[in-house]
């Protein structure tokens, strides 16, 4: 008698190798940024909502000279001066970023740059890893999904991203990943994910309200 046997296999969580790029500092100290108290405060409202999936997730602002980024591997409960650097270019053809700060910036460094490049308008993005959408196909006006899962770090999830900001789209879901968030402000950008997050998950909007 031939059985059958179905295996259920879960999908593997995605393994954390380090950035994909190279870090070439210009200045290896903690960056001394009016906007970093902020990004602080940031951070750790997130945290309290429950939103600082271990290291992961990056907060930044545009700066006089690029922008601020949240270093990697680094929560969001514990930011301070020291967790930020500012990356004052970053080449994509040599995937190299040139920063000043005491640590390596976030994984998607690459992600954010090219984000603000092309978005002039924006001076801010936050990356959340959230709760996935409960319908990829049926998301709120001015959320999209990717259509397919990318490694973190990499050219293809930073081009994902960029393409999935079409006019009238403010925050993306990166599939199987995490939700960019883009705004004027660090404060807007904040609260507009936030929204998003609530009006994907009503019965836990109390929280993330």
């Amino acid at each position: 008698m031939l059985i059958t046997v179905r295996l259920l296999i879960a999908p593997m969580a995605e393994v954390y190798v380090g950035r994909r790029f190279r870090t070439v500092f210009e200045e290896r100290t903690p960056v001394a940024h009016p906007d970093v108290p902020a990004l602080v405060a940031c951070g750790r409202r997130f945290a309290a909502r429950g939103l600082a999936e271990e290291n992961a997730g990056y907060l930044a602002v545009r700066t006089e000279r690029g922008m601020l980024i949240k270093a990697g591997g680094v929560s969001l409960a514990a930011l301070s001066q020291a967790t930020f650097a500012e990356v004052m270019a970053f080449d994509v053809e040599r995937f190299e970023a040139r920063v000043r700060g005491a640590m390596e910036p976030s994984s998607e460094t690459a992600m954010a740059w090219g984000l603000f490049h092309e978005h002039p308008d924006a001076g801010a993005i936050v990356h959340i890893h959230a709760p996935a959408p409960p319908d990829p196909d049926r998301l709120p006006a001015g959320v999209v999904a990717t259509a397919h899962e990318d490694l973190y770090g990499t050219r293809e999830m930073a081009r994902s991203a960029l393409d999935a900001f079409a006019p009238g789209v403010h925050t993306v879901w990166l599939r199987d990943h995490g939700y960019v968030t883009l705004a004027v402000t660090l404060e807007a950008a904040e609260a507009r994910f936030l929204a998003v997050l609530a009006a994907l998950h009503p019965d836990r909007a109390e929280v993330w309200s």
